[in-house]
C-alpha cells in the first residue's frame, strides 16, 4: 500500500479553506439536490442533441422532471473547452457550476433565438428550467 498521494493539502481542513476543493465541489452539489427534488429523484431523459447517441462523446446532458420542476445537467468530460450550440432551447437559469461556463443568448422581440453554451474542459453545469 502506498501513502505517496497523502499530503495535508488533502485533509479537511485544508479543503474546507479552499472553495474550489473536491470537497466543497461535493457539498455545493449535494445542497442543489437537497434544494430541488428533480435532482433528487427526478425522472430522467436524455438531451435529444446531447445524449448518448451524441456525436459529441465528450459531453452528457440529461434532463430531470419532477412534477413541474425541470432540471438539463450538462457535463464535459472533455480535455478542451467545448462550444455547445442549443438553438433556441430556453436553457432557464444557471443554478450550479463546476469550472466555468458562458451562454450567449440571441433574442428577436424577448424570443430566444439561439443559446451557445461554452463549457471549460472537465466543467459541469446545471439549469433550471421550470419550477
Amino acid at each position: 500500500r502506498s501513502n505517496s498521494m497523502l499530503s495535508a493539502d488533502i485533509s479537511v481542513e485544508a479543503q474546507n479553506a479552499d472553495s474550489g476543493s473536491l470537497l466543497n465541489l461535493y457539498r455545493t452539489f449535494a445542497k442543489l439536490r437537497n434544494n430541488y427534488i428533480s435532482l433528487a429523484s427526478g425522472e430522467i431523459s436524455e438531451h435529444a442533441k446531447y445524449g448518448s447517441s451524441s456525436s459529441a462523446k465528450a459531453i452528457a446532458a440529461w434532463y430531470l422532471t419532477s412534477g413541474s420542476e425541470k432540471t438539463l445537467v450538462v457535463h464535459n468530460f472533455g480535455s478542451t473547452t467545448a462550444t455547445l450550440p442549443f438553438g433556441a432551447e430556453d436553457l432557464g437559469t444557471c443554478i450550479g457550476l463546476n469550472g466555468t461556463a458562458s451562454l450567449k443568448t440571441t433574442t428577436n422581440s424577448g424570443v430566444i433565438t439561439d443559446n451557445t453554451l461554452t463549457l471549460s474542459s472537465y466543467g459541469s453545469v446545471v439549469f433550471l428550467i421550470s419550477e
